[in-house]
């Protein structure tokens, strides 16, 4: 996608929370990705990744969370084909088509943007996700196509929506992805 500044509305347990502010930059070989916004009780959140584009799209190189006074890391070593991670300082191995956290909605993009006939309703996509201390699959299924109100237009916009399934029985958290 196109480098843009993006504010998000958050939702912490249902409850409104102030907006996520999303500073995403790239010039075609590179990018960055910072995401900021605060939660009562834990202050300033703040999210970092940054990396390569490539054939494959995107390819972190690395990522970095600060929940209040808490900072972690996850380093991705494709020269020894290898992740590290700060918080409990270990290397495993860089499974193929890794992302981050936030990268991952980027990759998502990317790949609709670069074939709208991939992902259409009901096709699920397993991605490697290089969270803070360990690496989860996460698993998008598509729900297709769908139409969103857009207040700048008069008329709605197609989106593609995507639903991550739980991780495990007690995930509770959702994400939901629209790309426009």
């Amino acid at each position: 996608p196109p480098s843009a500044h993006l504010r998000y509305a958050t939702l912490v347990n249902d409850n409104p929370n102030q907006d996520a502010n999303i500073a995403w930059q790239q010039d075609g070989s590179t990018y960055s990705l910072d995401v900021k916004f605060w939660i009562l009780f834990v202050g300033e959140i703040f999210f970092k990744s940054s990396g390569k584009i490539d054939e494959y799209g995107i390819s972190p190189d690395n990522y970095s969370e600060k929940v209040g006074k808490r900072n972690r890391a996850v380093e991705f070593n494709r020269t020894n084909q290898e992740l590290f991670f700060t918080s409990n300082k270990t290397n495993v191995p860089l499974p193929l088509g890794v992302q981050d956290r936030f990268s991952v909605i980027f990759q998502l993009s990317a790949l609709v943007t670069g074939n709208p006939d991939i992902d259409l309703e009901g096709v699920a996509r397993k991605i490697p996700i290089a969270d803070v201390n360990r690496v989860d699959d996460w698993i998008f299924i598509s729900q297709g196509d769908v139409e969103m109100p857009y207040q700048q237009l008069e008329k709605p916009i197609l989106t593609r929506h995507f639903l991550r399934s739980s991780r495990n029985e007690n995930d509770r958290r959702k994400l939901e992805v629209w790309l426009a």
